[in-house]
């Protein structure tokens, strides 16, 4: 499984489909059934931290890999480093350096993203 982002979206979709089959398993009296669905969801909720925290411990102190593996955060991390910057001398491209006032923003930045269903509350 490859590091991403926390998605509740996917959670609830997994759970539901897992809820159903609980129910029946329960209501068949199904024991067995009824123990390996709680694994399955044990171990699926388990999968999805485990992958959000990898994301986050993969790309803290690595802007530039970040955005080379996801470009679709090129945008959002260069406003970062600019947003750090007081004198901006041309366009910033180099996001490999993590420092300073940009270290505390990127760092943040990324720690929302991996977890930002979560940190949004329920919806």
């Amino acid at each position: 499984m490859k590091p991403e982002p926390l998605n509740l979206k996917d959670l609830r979709e997994r759970i539901r489909d897992l809820t159903i089959l609980y129910s029946t398993a329960r209501e068949e009296g199904d024991e067995e059934e009824h123990k390996r669905v709680v694994n399955e969801i044990l171990l699926f909720f388990k999968q999805k931290i485990k992958s959000a925290c990898e994301f986050y411990l993969r790309y803290w102190r690595e802007p530039g890999l970040l955005v080379e593996e996801h470009p679709e955060y090129k945008k959002d991390v260069l406003k970062l480093k600019r947003d750090a910057i007081f004198e901006v001398d041309g366009l910033i491209e180099d996001v490999e350096q993590i420092e300073g006032p940009f270290a505390a923003l990127y760092i943040e930045w990324l720690f929302r993203q991996a977890f930002k269903d979560r940190l949004e509350g329920d919806k």
